[in-house]
């Protein structure tokens, strides 16, 4: 996954160059490798694995330190965590000191069971603000911004002609489908934010999934059922493309075809003449994209 970002305000001021790291030589074995070897390992393995407590214990000194992650507790915690990364290949475990352990928490890492603080940094602000809006129903919020989010420049392959007419009828009826499938989705697994069940990113789930292993494996199993969907939506788009394409159209023609198709899908879910109750707006992008 990667992210676009054409606002030049939210570019870093200043890049650094990677850590040079060298990680350990891996054990070696004068014989070959036994099953008992294989069985010992994997018990070593669950035992001495640190990399979560490595990388909790770099995320909150960042966050308490003044110098964030250039924090020289914050570069050794780096190398630590690139060595427990490496742990299955080596064989050998990363250990974390009891100088590098922590007793607090920010509070944007939800650590219940232990101490934590209020952080005033920038991750620590957008949680508060997230869950305020999260408190107060931010699925309600989602009705009243349809019509400011509607940009003209999207719809303009909308014509005013019979072919049109039918195209926005099957985008509306794709838009049915695919949203009912969602909210489908979004009840099996508890989800409650239209962008949480698209991403994966699950801030929040039901009681019996609040295990880390369930939480897990919710996200794997919530990222299957989208793919699902989003390979279920494209099929339509295409198929329903294809009914509007004549057999002599050249692919220019072709490709006006699926402009004026995914501008249709865009209409029925953005425009605000078009009745939208339930709120969902990723339709056009998963569908047409």
């Amino acid at each position: 996954m990667y992210s676009i970002i054409w606002d030049k305000s939210l570019f870093p001021a200043e890049s650094f160059p990677p850590m040079d790291y060298e990680g350990p030589p891996p054990k070696d074995l004068d014989r070959p490798v036994t099953i008992r070897d294989v069985t010992s390992f994997f018990c070593d393995f669950i035992q001495n694995d640190n990399l979560g407590p490595i990388a909790n214990a770099h995320l909150a000194i960042a966050d308490r330190s003044e110098q964030g992650a250039f924090d020289q507790r914050c570069i050794e915690l780096a190398r630590l965590h690139s060595m427990a990364v490496d742990f299955p290949k080596t064989g050998i475990p990363a250990t974390l000191p009891g100088n590098l352990r922590v007793g607090a928490y920010p509070d944007f890492m939800e650590k219940k069971d232990k101490t934590s603080y209020e952080s005033h940094k920038v991750i620590g602000k957008l949680f508060r603000d997230i869950k305020d809006l999260t408190r107060h129903g931010s699925l309600q919020l989602i009705d009243s911004p349809i019509e400011a989010a509607y940009d003209s420049m999207l719809g303009e392959f909308i014509y005013d002609d019979t072919t049109s007419d039918a195209m926005l009828l099957d985008a509306y009826r794709g838009r049915e489908i695919y949203n009912q499938e969602l909210i489908s989705i979004m009840n099996q697994f508890g989800v409650e934010l239209e962008g949480e069940v698209i991403t994966g990113f699950i801030l929040k789930f039901y009681r019996r999934y609040s295990k880390a292993k369930k939480k897990f494996d919710v996200m794997e199993r919530v990222k299957m059922s989208v793919k699902a969907l989003e390979k279920k939506a494209r099929q339509y788009f295409e198929e329903t493309a294809a009914g509007y394409m004549a057999d002599d159209m050249d692919e220019i023609d072709q490709q006006v075809v699926r402009m004026e198709l995914a501008s249709s899908f865009y209409y029925v879910t953005y425009h605000p003449n078009v009745s939208n109750e339930l709120g969902l707006l990723s339709f056009p992008w998963i569908s047409a994209a």
